[in-house]
């Protein structure tokens, strides 16, 4: 399964409101979320996100020559600063104008999971699965207020980061276990373009264009075979993320914001150094997702305070597995402005899917992932 397929949001915000946001995101995390969103940018602003993830696996595996099944559970934390973005409006003589840069991680790659069953003659068989790195994005933008209704942006990326994956099976064949071993650097650009329009005050209308995302991975693996030595290989892998499109809308009624996004992407486009067809069918092992997101703001009156919630359902875009509950997020988040000058917002999230595999081996999991967000912007 491709490790670059995650669709998270970015900002504490936006994550509180399911990542709907198309139509509204108006700080420095539309970088990501719609570029178009910069131009409603009327100071300096500097904005940072950090994440709290925890990420657990549960596991039930019986394969065709295992006497009994095994179940596992396991876990992993991290803390990382997930975006830093510098926003500029220049001065116009109507309008506005605003030049951004940002840094932030599009995917985290940090899992581990365990699978073991018991064996023929009570022989233990286990596999250990654990990956760690992030993918990360340096990016420009520049936004431009085209009329008094509608805002334009265009966004453009290059990638970085790493990719470690550590494999262990214990036994293997003669040998007490062998290691699966990658550690890849990460590169590669993309760039994506924005629209909003607001017809009227209460309502506003966003369009988003993301294009295909290319992702270099170059680095070596250990891989051993019929040896209890591990074979060394060297890569340099080129993957192609397909284009993906969202619309959005955005209802302002009052006191409160309601957001609406609708996302697609065709992933039976996805081009990458590993099986994008079942050998056997030569039906494809992807399918099209369309991602739909909710959000809900309601701003205390006299108070500079503003509650949130969101729901996402997010298809799983791998069908060679059965789902048996599809991925889905909810989220709750609130945040407050000090003295017209910073905002702090905080967002919790959670998510998760389970799937399994029926036949000979019968394979099943279940993925839970957990968020805390807390994104600081200090408008100048």
């Amino acid at each position: 399964e491709m490790p670059f397929l995650a669709r998270d949001a970015l900002g504490a915000r936006w994550m509180a409101m399911g990542g709907a946001c198309i139509a509204a995101v108006d700080d420095g995390s539309a970088l990501y979320m719609n570029p178009a969103g910069l131009a409603k940018i009327r100071r300096i602003e500097l904005l940072t996100t950090f994440q709290k993830e925890s990420y657990d696996i549960d596991t039930e595996w019986s394969p065709a020559f295992a006497m009994r099944g095994g179940t596992a559970s396991r876990s992993v934390s991290s803390t990382r600063l997930r975006e830093l973005a510098l926003s500029f409006p220049l001065p116009t003589y109507r309008g506005s104008l605003v030049l951004a840069g940002s840094v932030f991680r599009t995917h985290m790659l940090d899992t581990y999971s365990v699978r073991q069953v018991m064996g023929y003659h009570d022989l233990d068989w286990r596999d250990a699965e654990e990956t760690g790195g992030a993918l990360t994005a340096w990016a420009g933008a520049i936004a431009v207020q085209v009329s008094p209704q509608a805002f334009v942006g265009f966004e453009a990326h290059a990638f970085t980061g790493d990719y470690d994956r550590n494999d262990v099976w214990s036994p293997w064949n003669e040998c007490d276990d062998a290691v699966f071993d990658w550690d890849t650097d990460l590169g590669g650009y993309g760039a994506s373009f924005g629209l909003q329009y607001q017809p009227i005050p209460l309502a506003s209308m966003g369009l988003l264009l993301r294009s295909p995302q290319r992702i270099t991975l170059k680095g070596d693996i250990v891989e051993p075979f019929e040896t209890c030595s591990g074979d060394f290989f060297i890569v340099d892998d080129r993957a192609t993320l397909p284009y993906s499109m969202g619309v959005g809308v955005a209802v302002m009624p009052a006191t409160f914001l309601v957001t609406f996004d609708a996302f697609y992407t065709n992933w039976n486009e996805l081009d990458y150094p590993g099986f994008t067809r079942d050998p056997d069918t030569d039906e494809y092992l992807y399918e099209s997702t369309t991602d739909l997101r909710f959000g809900l703001e309601y701003t205390v009156p006299a108070y500079p305070l503003r509650f949130r919630a969101g729901y996402a359902h997010i298809p799983l875009e791998l069908i060679w597995y059965d789902v048996v509950k599809n991925r889905k997020a909810f989220s709750l988040g609130a945040g407050a402005i000090i003295e017209s000058t910073v905002a702090v917002d905080f967002a919790w999230q959670r998510t998760g899917f389970e799937r399994e595999i029926l036949g000979d081996v019968q394979y099943s999991e279940k993925r839970t992932i957990s968020r805390i967000i807390l994104t600081v912007a200090y408008r100048f």
